[in-house]
């Protein structure tokens, strides 16, 4: 792994954003908990609904069910997307540094690539980060999804840019698989959904414990 002070020239930026940019843990813990009470079930806790983010809605919805149908699912699923919808904003908050590091970084290309639906994506890109990112793909964007590197190899088409001059930051190992597949620089953030030990084992160019300090190692 390298050391904060080896700067990296990198022009374009990617980001994953539950657990990176934002702390959306509440709100999607609210929507699990409300989805299993349609189903009669009890409430999963705060720090288990987590263990289940980081691979897309459907993901969530199938390891917080046991046992789930294929048409039960499908009902669960369009339950928890409905109330969080609803609900997206109730609780869900930038982490400290997140606003300023942005606008340090404003010269520079930015992109987001996310597990979580487009549609919910989009939303809150729009609404928390007002067209501060040139590229914004959610977990259905594509037929396939991190830690399958081909998102990020669309955002490298779609912003002409080489491998060598992209990194990604993000505090799950779909983002550090993903970009270490395509080949592009990888930052893991351990402020997020995920420790820094569990992090490390996926090898990660950079492991950041806050937000801020992106300003050390990227020019």
């Amino acid at each position: 792994m390298k050391q904060l002070h080896e700067e990296s020239q990198i022009d374009l930026l990617i980001f994953d954003l539950d657990g990176t940019l934002i702390d959306s843990r509440r709100d999607i813990a609210n929507s699990v908990n409300h989805t299993l009470a349609k189903f009669n079930l009890p409430e999963l806790s705060l720090d288990k609904v987590v263990e289940f983010i980081g691979d897309g809605a459907q993901k969530l919805i199938e390891r917080s069910f046991p046992d789930i149908t294929l048409e039960k699912l499908e009902t669960a699923l369009d339950i928890f997307k409905k109330h969080y919808q609803e609900h997206i904003f109730d609780n869900t908050v930038l982490y400290p540094g997140v606003d300023e590091t942005l606008a340090h970084f404003s010269t520079k290309k930015k992109a987001i690539i996310s597990n979580k639906p487009v549609v919910f994506t989009q939303q809150i890109i729009e609404h928390l980060f007002h067209g501060r990112f040139d590229l914004v793909l959610g977990g259905d964007s594509l037929p396939v999804r991190k830690p399958n590197p081909e998102p990020i190899l669309k955002v490298l088409e779609e912003m002409n840019m080489p491998a060598n001059q992209a990194a990604i930051v993000g505090d799950g190992s779909p983002d550090i698989l993903s970009g270490k597949a395509a080949g592009i620089t990888t930052c893991a953030v351990t402020y997020g959904f995920r420790t820094k030990e569990f992090l490390l084992q996926y090898e990660p160019d950079y492991c950041i414990d806050s937000f801020s300090k992106l300003k050390e190692i990227f020019r």
